[in-house]
């Protein structure tokens, strides 16, 4: 929603809320024999009731602006899982009010006993709303009253350390703080925001929606089948006709019941309460027996409600994700949609990332795309937990970048490191630019060097990095291969760029002088001198010497590189003192000779190094090989 559209509804959605949260009091308050937990619920509702009057003052009194919306966002997220969580509550509780001329029989309090676990998950989730809510409204209010960040991030620990104990659990208070204090670092980013009113508003009782963590349910012995006809004669008598028993059992967690169901043929598709069905509730509750048994039973994994959720998208609805559930739905081929491209985020905000070890496995069986994300984050943990769960370490992305290369060109070098331990190609191959997927304007590409057109492998990129040479002295020593032989490209492109490299070396890329060290660590490491290219002959000794290169010259002589080498036919023959004579270049000339170069050697016109020389009128040049001759 764009922030006009936040804005401009925040109020409404409030005012809704509360008269909702009021008409559930009431409906409590009509139920006559409920029990302690729901009076105890009761007594949350008028609470809440106050907290969203509360909030609607707020939205009154301000004149809410476009750069305040990541704020509002964040408290209108927070009302609206409020309604949601009101609309269970309500189904839950209307069929006792449907009941009120049944008294306090057998029947009536194994009812009350069947609910007893939903009831308390409702509670749990309104204590952790409530908690939220407060801090999301304190800090917008801080902020609209004109506070600097330091001093509204002040008041938001102070808050959270008296309200922590109200969240579902630890991990769920910290990660929901955490959102506050991004959300506040957007919007206080230019500074302070000037106050229009002169009015504070204090006391909020609030809270946000985080979906509910592992639920606690009622251990359940193994029934008789008289005890089993018992249950589901009482979830029929509470249901209406139209709710699906099935349905109703799954808001009661009761695996026995819907077993049973399932196998007198009922169909686990039935609908229930806002078009949701038994796989849609076991996803909120993250019952993951239940839903295998759904799903086993023919039960649709991409059924949507009325309000077009997926059971997966409830699983992993809020802060808190439904883990066991959303791995069974992911590992039954359910449609993703963009789950895997925010599950890192969701990972990273969690802190710690052991917690969704369940679902990456059956990511990874469908070849998603996850590595890259965790590398960009620059995020070790949420790597290595991907990689330790099945996640190809050479999976590319549509860009066809392996994750080695993303994390070289994000230059995270703990990330390079942790791949190639687990396996990662240090030899993997990226093509050149503009061939195949790989587009020039895309952010990877533009950080690449335009030097090398013929692709690339960690170990050439290495001295176009900002690492320097020792990370070009660690690629060797962890194996990376000096005489790695870059392959012939068939893609469309530059043809006649791409063919100057067919077969070429690295070493014959980084003959100028400017690559001298990384060149010199090469041919210590082994790399082949003598390398030609497969089309023209091109070796490392014709370019050095065509870059002027002296002192790679000298270390290439050192390891004793053939001085007569020369270019094929198609490149004119050329020897090395020919090259030498093409850039004038005397003191390699001389040096060459020295080294047993042959001076009667022809190009491809049929001159020697001195007929050369003297056609291009080069008299110092034609004087060295005079006298060498």
């Amino acid at each position: 929603m764009d922030p006009l559209s936040v804005i401009s509804s925040v109020t409404s959605l409030v005012v809704v809320a509360a008269s909702t949260a009021q008409a559930l009091v009431t409906l409590i308050q009509d139920i006559k024999d409920a029990p302690a937990e729901i009076r105890q619920l009761q007594e949350e509702l008028n609470s809440l009731s106050s907290v969203l009057q509360s909030t609607e003052l707020l939205c009154n009194t301000y004149d809410f602006r476009v750069e305040d919306s990541t704020l509002v966002a964040a408290v209108q997220n927070c009302v609206q899982s409020n309604s949601a969580v009101m609309e269970s509550l309500r189904a839950t509780l209307e069929p006792f009010l449907q009941q009120g001329s049944w008294r306090r029989g057998p029947m009536r309090a194994i009812s009350w006993t069947m609910r007893k676990g939903e009831i308390k998950t409702h509670r749990s989730r309104f204590r952790d709303q409530t908690a939220g809510l407060t801090l999301a409204v304190s800090v917008l209010n801080g902020y609209l009253t004109g506070k600097g960040h330091d001093e509204i991030r002040n008041d938001l620990a102070i808050s959270y350390e008296k309200l922590s104990a109200q969240f579902q659990s630890a991990e769920t208070g910290r990660r929901f703080k955490k959102r506050l204090e991004s959300d506040l670092e957007s919007v206080t980013a230019s500074g302070r925001r000037g106050s229009n009113s002169t009015s504070t508003v204090v006391g909020f009782q609030m809270t946000r929606f985080l979906e509910s963590q592992e639920n606690q349910r009622i251990a359940e012995e193994p029934a008789q089948v008289s005890a089993l006809g018992v249950l589901t004669e009482t979830l029929k008598s509470l249901g209406s006709s139209e709710e699906p028993l099935i349905v109703q059992a799954a808001r009661t967690c009761n695996r026995q019941v819907i077993a049973q169901l399932l196998a007198e043929g009922v169909s686990p598709t039935g609908r229930g309460t806002g078009g949701r069905t038994a796989l849609h509730l076991a996803a909120i509750y993250d019952d993951k027996e239940i839903a295998g048994l759904l799903l086993d039973h023919g039960a649709d994994a991409n059924a949507k409600d009325d309000s077009l959720q997926t059971p997966l998208h409830l699983a992993i609805a809020g802060e808190v994700i439904s883990v066991r559930v959303a791995a069974v739905l992911i590992d039954k081929g359910c449609a993703l949609g963009s789950f895997h491209t925010s599950l890192i985020r969701q990972m990273a905000d969690a802190g710690d990332p052991e917690g969704f070890r369940p679902l990456i496995a059956p990511l990874a069986k469908r070849r998603l795309i996850l590595l890259h994300e965790a590398i960009t984050m620059n995020n070790d943990a949420i790597l290595k937990v991907l990689i330790e769960e099945g996640v190809d370490v050479e999976q590319k992305d549509k860009w066809d970048i392996p994750p080695l290369f993303h994390a070289m060109i994000h230059r995270h070098r703990s990330a390079m490191h942790i791949l190639l331990s687990h396996g990662a190609n240090i030899n993997v191959y990226m093509r050149p630019k503009g061939f195949g997927n790989a587009a020039n304007e895309e952010e990877y590409y533009s950080r690449l060097p335009n030097s090398c057109p013929g692709g690339e492998t960690p170990l050439s990129l290495s001295p176009h990095n900002a690492w320097g040479i020792d990370y070009t002295r660690e690629l060797l020593q962890a194996g990376a291969d000096p005489n790695f032989i870059f392959p012939d490209e068939d893609q469309p492109g530059d043809v006649a760029l791409v063919s100057e490299f067919k077969g070429s070396g690295l070493l014959q890329r980084i003959c100028a002088p400017q690559f001298f060290e990384y060149a010199k660590l090469l041919v210590e490491a082994g790399a082949d001198v003598n390398r030609q290219t497969a089309l023209h002959g091109l070796s490392v000794l014709y370019w050095t010497i065509f870059c002027r290169n002296m002192k790679l010259l000298r270390v290439l002589l050192e390891y004793h590189v053939n001085v007569n080498l020369t270019t094929n036919s198609s490149r004119g023959s050329v020897s090395g003192l020919h090259a030498a004579v093409e850039v004038n270049e005397v003191k390699m000339a001389r040096i060459l000779i020295e080294h047993g170069a042959s001076r009667a050697a022809k190009n491809a016109r049929g001159e020697t190094p001195l007929e050369m020389a003297q056609r291009k009128g080069l008299n110092e040049m034609v004087a060295v090989l005079e006298e060498a001759s």
